[in-house]
């Protein structure tokens, strides 16, 4: 990357940050994150994440992939992992295709709101430090200019929990018990709203946060409803202590716990209600499969990971900087942590064309030494090998 492919990169702009409805509602979260006292700060940012990156999942809903669910009062849901979302908190899970976009969206959209809550983040804590989106190799770059250091990064990020959409139907049938999936002849004019689960005397139930306008096609209606109910204190201590007991259950892996089966890389459920489908091969149909792990918790983005740290080691780099790698996320490897990147935290590492090499009193006097990375950076926790990431990146402060 010489310096007139970094002084393009740096010229460019993303299109959210021109989006001033985006910018604020961002803004809103980690202000809202910053002000309250019921979960650790880490928390409270991961949590707000979700609701960014749940914004543009929302943007792209349309009439297919909704369940109508008569287990109570009638509801039709549009869930983000292939269950019913009421009937898995409250009864048993029962199965339907989520109504989520491809692995690809999903991943860019990730990289997109991390890139822009990391910068909201900054800004609103007066640093110095400017971040850019980049391009092959690096997905995202932070500059000191103060410091003339340089952050190439490898981001790789997924959320926890998407809340479902939800319509009140104005005129329920109410002669049908059980489960339809359906399309929806339209949405406009429909009363949506949130699913939220809630923990209260012991027991899950699913409440419904209804927004205060009928949905209409308007390119602000999702930013504007979730701005409404970010702004109400009861919504997000009730949505942030949700999710806290969101991230416990997948970590410890709690079958038991309704909560855990609206988490991503659930898997299967288990008991396995009876009439839960097969997969085509074999085996059973999951919730949410390991693919959608959450945060750094996918084996696979951590080998992909690992080795595109040293890619960008590599990366020819505008002599003017001092260049830091790492790998950053919304949530660290919760389950995987310990087996895949405890074991090579501390490795260091050198490229030289030198043969028999045993110790290193066999390489030349300068022969420059590497971390494998100077930092792992998450909202819920970073690991440093070095004082100016370990400075800037302090999200638990």
């Amino acid at each position: 990357m010489d310096k007139r492919k970094l002084d393009e990169l740096l010229d460019k702009e993303l299109n959210e940050e021109k989006d001033t409805v985006i910018g604020d509602f961002v803004s809103l979260l980690v202000r809202r994150c910053q002000q309250q006292k019921s979960v650790p700060l880490g928390i409270a940012l991961a949590a707000s994440f979700d609701l960014l990156v749940r914004l543009y999942y929302y943007k792209g809903v349309t009439n297919q992939g909704w369940i109508l669910c008569s287990c109570g009062d009638e509801r039709y849901y549009f869930p983000f992992v292939n269950v019913c979302p009421r009937c898995a908190l409250e009864r048993e899970p029962f199965h339907h295709k989520a109504g989520k976009g491809s692995s690809a969206n999903i991943g860019n959209t990730a990289v997109k709101a991390l890139i822009l809550f990391i910068k909201e983040w900054f800004s609103m804590n007066g640093s110095r430090l400017k971040v850019y989106k980049g391009e092959e190799p690096v997905d995202l770059f932070v500059i000191d200019e103060a410091n003339g250091t340089i952050l190439l990064a490898e981001v790789k990020s997924a959320p926890l929990l998407t809340l479902p959409l939800v319509i009140t139907p104005d005129n329920p049938n109410g002669d049908f018990d059980g489960h339809e999936s359906l399309t929806m002849s339209t949405l406009k004019g429909a009363t949506m709203g949130l699913l939220l689960p809630v923990f209260e005397e012991g027991i899950w139930k699913a409440d419904t946060w209804n927004f205060s306008k009928v949905f209409d096609e308007s390119k602000t209606f999702f930013v504007d409803m979730l701005t409404e109910l970010v702004e109400t204190d009861e919504f997000f201590s009730t949505y942030l202590q949700t999710w806290q007991r969101g991230i416990v259950a997948y970590l410890l892996k709690e079958k038991t716990e309704p909560i855990f089966w609206l988490t991503n890389g659930c898997g299967v459920p288990a008991p396995v209600p009876v009439n839960w489908p097969n997969r085509p091969r074999t085996g059973r149909e999951t919730i949410s499969d390991g693919k959608t792990s959450v945060g750094l918790d996918r084996t696979d983005d951590i080998k992909k990971g690992v080795y595109q740290l040293l890619k960008l080691r590599l990366t020819p780099i505008n002599q003017d900087y001092t260049v830091k790698i790492g790998i950053v996320s919304n949530i660290h490897a919760l389950r995987h942590h310990e087996d895949y990147i405890e074991p090579i935290e501390d490795v260091m590492w050198l490229k030289t064309s030198e043969t028999d090499v045993i110790t290193a009193k066999d390489l030349p006097g300068e022969t420059p030494v590497y971390n494998l990375f100077d930092g792992i950076i998450t909202f819920t926790r970073t690991y440093t090998r070095d004082s100016w990431v370990k400075r800037n990146f302090d999200f638990n402060g």
